[in-house]
């Protein structure tokens, strides 16, 4: 089967020089006008200053410190698998809580468990080796 002719085409299959687009213009002004958030800070009618900061955003109002990290203390796995009647084990880079006498299965935990549960809301990092609790610290942000 021959293609077809140019004027077998449908207009929709070619696009004409008009409708193609390259991404200059913006709606409401030519390549050069700022889009929004660009070129001039922005005024916020609602804020008490006006809102003078780029994009709108109104200062901190207590200017104090930025939230810092709070430590609460070490993680304790053996405290929490005990109470889940196992004992603590850590191999291969990982913590379980393990059946105390072998047999049942060994339970995946994380560090962010027993923080949470040990100190409500608190958060857990390494500082150290993974496989040392006291290289653990559950901390909060403040």
């Amino acid at each position: 089967v021959p293609p077809p002719t140019a004027s077998q085409v449908p207009p929709s299959a070619s696009a004409s020089a008009s409708r193609r687009h390259h991404g200059t213009a913006r709606p409401g002004g030519g390549p050069s006008s700022p889009g929004r958030g660009e070129g001039t800070p922005t005024r916020n009618g609602h804020a008490p200053d006006g809102g003078t900061r780029p994009g709108g955003g109104r200062p901190d109002p207590t200017g104090g410190p930025p939230p810092a990290s709070v430590v609460l203390g070490s993680p304790s796995p053996a405290r929490y698998c005990a109470e889940r009647d196992r004992k603590p084990d850590f191999r291969s880079t990982q913590w379980y809580c393990v059946p105390d006498g072998g047999i049942g299965v060994d339970t995946y935990i994380t560090m962010a468990q027993v923080c949470a549960e040990q100190y409500p809301g608190s958060k857990a990092r390494l500082n150290g080796d993974a496989g040392s609790p006291g290289d653990w610290d559950c901390y909060v942000v403040r």
